[in-house]
């Protein structure tokens, strides 16, 4: 058995070099991997710690405000409109969803209704159709507004985030959705 450990030691040192320090390929592939290893590590770490503050900060309207501002790089003037138009807009979003919340609600319980009444349920789809567009048109008006204090630049990269925001996909004409 001794003789075989001794050859097993054997291929061993002459596998991972001599023992001297910086002596054979592995050794040296291995400090490499290892220094890729880390530096991929704390790259992730830095990635992980960015995103996690991002998400922090658009948790709340204000906070994405922040980041929307930041990231279109928004002048005092610019930013002074946006906040304007975002407050205004928010309030038509709010009164929006209190109105249209009746007709909702009634267009639900007449659909449950033993025999719903046809001509009701039209009724209010149409209200609901008028609502929307009413609402689309206010929130155009609101958005040139604002496009309108844009750059070129700044004004293509507002639309394709708006466009692209899962919430308002489909929801509303301009979501592009």
């Amino acid at each position: 058995m001794a003789a075989g450990t001794n050859a097993l030691s054997a291929d061993r040192r002459s596998w991972a070099g001599s023992g001297r320090r910086g002596d054979g390929p592995v050794r040296a592939l291995t400090w490499v991997a290892l220094a890729v290893s880390v530096a991929l590590n704390v790259f992730f770490l830095i990635g992980y710690y960015r995103a996690a503050v991002l998400a922090e900060r658009v948790e709340t309207p204000a906070g994405t405000a922040e980041v929307i501002a930041e990231r279109l790089g928004l002048d005092s003037g610019q930013r002074a409109i946006f906040d304007r138009v975002r407050a205004e807009a928010r309030a038509d979003a709010r009164s929006y969803t209190a109105e249209a919340s009746a007709t909702v609600n009634a267009y639900w319980a007449e659909m449950v209704a033993e025999a719903p009444d046809p001509v009701l349920l039209e009724q209010y789809l149409s209200q609901a159709a008028e609502r929307n567009l009413a609402f689309n048109r206010v929130i155009t008006k609101r958005m040139r507004t604002f496009l309108a204090a844009l750059t070129p630049r700044q004004r293509r990269e507002f639309v394709d985030r708006v466009r692209s925001r899962p919430v308002l996909r489909g929801r509303f004409l301009m979501s592009g959705g």
